[in-house]
């Protein structure tokens, strides 16, 4: 389990993200900023990239090149003065279609074992792009992503442009599975359906709400910060109970959010910076933070003290929300599968249990 600056859990931020993207809520935007000024920044941009490449991809091929361009402008700017790029990407996905087709197939290759077809011989992926058998070239991919694969998928869509691969695969380095940026290019090609090419803006001041509360600055008790800086409710619409989490191996998260939330918060940047500027000290054998000296914790807790076990009810429930399963994957499927190539047989979107969001 790991807090951020308002102690929601992190990898539960990220599903909020994702899902009020897919939703169109405006809320996207708060929990895109609650990972970035926890100090994610990098990771916040890659989260957006696995999210377009996941869903919107196959539908908006021209916003690849306009969504790396700002990535270069932010990663060029030393002054944080780009800060606001994050809500341009974040508006600018939500304007657009998107379809569960990557997702599925990326999910349906690594979480179930389904019966393979008996085959004489078996295809290789030419004769598997001629007949359109898009689950199994997903598989293909996912187990042989080489040289020999991209060339020949370049080869038998005419209308790709392998430089243009070639040029996100570099950039996005390390970051983000080239598989999954391949099975989108494929599905793109089949459907060949191109988005909306209009552009939200945003500007600097729009996004100015969702800096990071500092008690100090504002004049009020640090206990009080949680009700200012936490918006919304980390479930809203439902969807935490079909993901495997953090939360889910802890006896009670619960407890941990009251009493050990300092401990649980240190493994994220803006958290520990702050403890390590009052001299604290981190023990990950005893899951504790001590501080040099009592002037040390008192002048922390001064600053920081949330008190989250002090906090009223709905705060609690906003930071680390009863969970409740109220959805089915395939729900999700019937809600969002207009937009989509593939199509999936019930039983087979049944077989999804908890999944990790995009592992």
């Amino acid at each position: 389990m790991i807090f951020t600056r308002y102690l929601y859990l992190k990898d539960e931020v990220e599903i909020s993200l994702t899902t009020s993207i897919l939703e169109k809520k405006e809320e996207a935007v708060f929990w895109a900023y609650e990972l970035y000024y926890s100090g994610y920044k990098n990771e916040t941009f890659i989260l957006l990239w696995k999210i377009y490449y996941y869903f919107f991809a196959t539908l908006n091929p021209g916003f690849e090149t306009y969504f790396m361009k700002k990535h270069k402008e932010w990663l060029s700017d030393i002054s944080d003065s780009y800060d606001h790029y994050v809500s341009i990407i974040v508006n600018n996905l939500m304007t657009r279609p998107f379809n569960l087709d990557v997702f599925l197939l990326h999910k349906i290759n690594t979480h179930l074992e389904l019966e393979e077809e008996e085959l004489e011989e078996k295809e290789d992926l030419e004769d598997l792009l001629t007949k359109s058998k898009h689950l199994d070239i997903s598989k293909y991919i996912l187990t042989n992503n080489t040289t020999t694969t991209v060339d020949t998928i370049m080869k038998h869509f005419p209308q790709s442009k392998k430089n243009d691969y070639t040029k996100i695969i570099k950039f996005l380095e390390g970051k983000m599975d080239p598989g999954i940026i391949l099975i989108s290019r494929v599905i793109m090609f089949y459907s060949n359906k191109k988005g909306r090419s209009l552009y939200a803006t945003v500007e600097p001041e729009d996004v100015v709400m969702y800096e990071t509360i500092i008690p100090s600055k504002i004049n009020y008790q640090p206990y009080k910060i949680l009700s200012l800086g936490c918006l919304y409710p980390i479930d809203k619409y439902n969807y935490l109970s079909l993901f495997n989490i953090s939360r889910n191996y802890q006896k009670n998260p619960l407890n941990i959010y009251h009493y050990s939330w300092l401990y649980y918060s240190s493994f994220t940047p803006v958290w520990s910076k702050r403890i390590l500027e009052y001299n604290g000290i981190i023990n990950h054998e005893l899951k504790t933070i001590t501080f040099e000296k009592y002037e040390n914790e008192e002048n922390f807790y001064d600053n920081y003290g949330y008190e989250p076990d002090e906090q009223k009810i709905e705060i609690q429930q906003k930071n680390i929300q009863v969970i409740v399963q109220e959805r089915t994957w395939l729900q999700v499927y019937n809600q969002h599968k207009v937009n989509g190539l593939i199509e999936v047989d019930d039983d087979i979107i049944d077989a999804f249990e908890q999944i990790k969001l995009f592992e």
